[in-house]
C-alpha cells in the first residue's frame, strides 16, 4: 500500500512500452550548488545526448510556470524538514526524553524543530506543500517530466552520512513518480540522474525512463 497521505501507485500489472518524452525541464535545486564541476560537466554533457535524441530540454527561467516551480524547488528542502520535524513530536519524543545521546544530531535537531514548531507554522507548511502539488500538476501539458542529478555527487564514503537529498526533496513533497537512472559516472564512480513525472502517471514516467535508457544504454531499465 502507499504511504500515509498519497495514492498507491498508478498503472497496469506489466511495465508499459517504452515511450520517447518529447520536451523535460532539466531542475536544478539548491543541489546544483553543491554539485562538483565534473558531476555538472558530465550532466550538461547528458542533457545535449538528451537533444541529440530528438528530445527537448527546456530551462526553468523558459516559462513563468516553471520559473515559479524552480523557486519552490529551492526551498522544499527547509518546507519538507519543517514538516517532517513536527509529525516527529509524538512518535520521537519518548527517545529524545529517554536517551537522545543514542538518537544522531540530525534526529535530534529535527526533534528540537518540531517542538519550537507552532501549529500554525504546521498549517503554513502544509499549505504551502498544496500550492506547490498544484503549480507541478499545471505543467503537465507544457513538459513530459522534469530531469536533474538525483545528488550532488557520487554517495559518500563510509556509513556515517548518505549524502544531501536536495535533489530528492521536493519529489518527496509532490508525492511524484521517480526513476533513478544508471546513466552516468564521475571519478569512476556511478552517478544518477534523476527522472519526475506527474502524480498518477507512475506508468507514463516508466515509459519515459525505459525511453531514455534504452536509447542511451541499449538496454532495458
Amino acid at each position: 500500500g502507499p504511504d500515509a497521505g498519497y495514492t498507491a501507485m498508478a498503472g497496469g500489472q506489466q511495465l508499459p512500452e517504452s515511450r520517447k518524452p518529447h520536451r523535460l525541464v532539466r531542475m536544478f535545486t539548491p543541489g546544483w550548488e553543491m554539485t562538483p564541476q565534473s558531476a555538472r560537466e558530465s550532466f550538461e554533457e547528458l542533457l545535449l545526448e538528451l537533444g541529440r535524441a530528438g528530445i527537448e530540454i527546456i530551462e526553468p527561467d523558459a516559462d513563468p510556470r516553471t520559473i515559479t516551480l524552480e523557486a519552490d524547488f529551492h526551498v522544499a528542502d527547509r518546507m519538507v524538514s519543517d514538516i517532517a520535524s513536527y509529525e516527529m513530536r509524538w512518535p520521537m519524543a519518548p527517545y529524545l526524553d529517554r536517551g537522545q545521546e543514542l538518537l544522531s544530531s540530525r534526529v535530534r535537531g529535527y526533534l528540537n524543530r518540531g517542538r519550537a514548531m507552532s501549529v500554525d507554522d504546521y498549517h503554513k507548511a502544509l499549505a504551502w506543500r498544496s500550492v506547490f502539488r498544484a503549480r507541478h500538476m499545471a505543467t503537465a501539458g507544457y513538459v513530459d517530466g522534469f530531469i536533474s542529478l538525483s545528488s550532488p555527487g557520487p554517495a559518500p564514503l563510509g556509513l556515517e552520512s548518505i549524502g544531501e537529498p536536495l535533489y530528492q526533496t521536493p519529489t518527496s513533497a509532490l508525492g511524484a513518480p521517480v526513476f533513478g537512472l544508471p546513466l552516468l559516472a564521475v571519478d569512476n564512480l556511478p552517478q544518477g540522474v534523476q527522472l519526475m513525472g506527474f502524480t498518477g502517471g507512475d506508468d507514463r514516467c516508466a515509459a519515459h525512463a525505459r525511453w531514455i535508457c534504452d536509447a542511451l544504454l541499449d538496454e532495458d531499465l
